[in-house]
């Protein structure tokens, strides 16, 4: 190998590691109704599993909740309640730069805490905020308790017709 190879490899090679970083490897999914971008998809996945913290390991689901909640508004929703979603959360992300200015992420449980009850300050005032909020908070809750793990050993949830018994005295 010559000087000149070795220098072309090393400019390749510090070209590529100047660009990686710009390279997002995360996939927004795409909604008809719901127009997202990354830091939206961001704040509502982060949003959805501070609500109600997630364990995929004892508690398996089909999918994400933040895609729970997106294909239930995108798909089961009316138009006008969508608008008043897309509003709110808008007014989240808001919300969040003025007051916070940092991620959902690296929030503990008391920092969690205020932010849930300032929010519930601010959607006294806004509408569509509470909207989010209420939509949100009651879809992750949905999300969970219609999991199989959930429904089968909490609630002893049997498919019809359930278990046989022959003879039972009546």
């Amino acid at each position: 190998m010559n000087r000149r190879d070795a220098i072309k490899q090393v400019a390749m090679a510090s070209t590529a590691l100047l660009l990686w970083p710009g390279c997002n490897t995360v996939e927004v999914p795409k909604y008809a109704k719901i127009p997202l971008d990354r830091k939206k998809w961001k704040h509502l996945q982060q949003f959805a599993e501070a609500i109600l913290p997630v364990n995929h390991e004892l508690y398996p689901t089909l999918e994400p909740r933040a895609i729970y909640v997106l294909n239930i508004i995108n798909d089961c929703t009316p138009q006008k309640e969508v608008e008043s979603f897309n509003t709110g959360l808008q007014k989240f992300e808001i919300f969040l730069d003025e007051n916070y200015r940092k991620s959902l992420d690296g929030f503990s449980e008391a920092e969690l805490d205020q932010l849930f009850t300032d929010l519930e300050h601010a959607a006294t005032e806004d509408n569509d905020l509470a909207h989010f909020i209420v939509t949100t908070r009651n879809l992750a809750k949905q999300h969970f308790t219609t999991s199989e793990k959930h429904l089968t050993e909490q609630l002893e949830f049997q498919f019809i017709p359930g278990t046989y018994l022959g003879c039972v005295t009546i």
